[in-house]
C-alpha cells in the first residue's frame, strides 16, 4: 500500500530539515531525508542536489547513489542513471536494486536487451525469491525475443 504524502507535512519536514542543515550542513541524515522527500514528491532536481552533497561526504553510500540514478532516469537522463548504478555496483557488487534498476534502464530506455538480461539475471541470482521475480522472468523472456 502506497501512502500519499500530505503536502503540509512534507513542507514542514523540509523546513525542519533545512533548519538542521543551516546549523550542521554536513548532517548526513538530514541530507538523505531531504533527498528522499524530494524524490518521493517528484522533485528530482532538488533530490539530486541533496544526494550529491551526501556523496561528497560519503561517496561509498550506494543506496543514495542508486536513488540519485533513479532521479536521473525520471528526469529523462538514462545514461546518467546507468553511470550511477554502475558506480554503486562497483562499490557493492551485490546491491539488488542497482542491478534491477540497471536492467530497467538498459531494457526500456537505452534499448540494450543483452545487457539488460544480464543485469536482471544477476538480480534474480542474488534474490531468487524476490517479490517481482515472476515479472522479471517475463521481462527477460520478452527481451530474449528482441535479440
Amino acid at each position: 500500500m502506497v501512502t500519499q504524502l500530505n503536502p503540509l507535512d512534507t513542507e514542514k519536514q523540509i523546513t525542519t530539515l533545512k533548519e538542521i542543515l543551516a546549523k550542521d550542513p554536513n548532517n548526513l541524515t538530514a541530507l538523505i531525508k531531504l533527498g528522499n522527500i524530494y524524490m518521493d514528491t517528484n522533485r528530482f532536481q532538488e533530490a539530486i542536489q541533496y544526494y550529491s552533497k551526501v556523496l561528497e561526504i560519503d561517496p561509498q553510500n550506494v543506496d543514495v547513489r542508486v536513488d540519485m540514478g533513479t532521479c536521473f532516469r525520471r528526469m529523462g537522463q538514462p545514461q546518467r542513471a546507468i553511470e550511477e548504478y554502475r558506480k554503486a555496483i562497483k562499490i557493492k557488487p551485490d546491491h539488488l536494486y542497482a542491478h534491477r534498476n540497471s536492467g530497467v534502464v538498459l531494457a526500456f530506455d537505452l534499448n540494450k536487451p543483452k545487457e539488460a538480461i544480464k543485469e536482471f539475471q544477476t538480480y534474480l541470482n542474488l534474490n531468487p525469491n524476490a517479490k517481482d521475480a515472476d515479472q522479471i522472468k517475463k521481462i527477460i523472456m520478452e527481451l530474449k525475443q528482441r535479440i
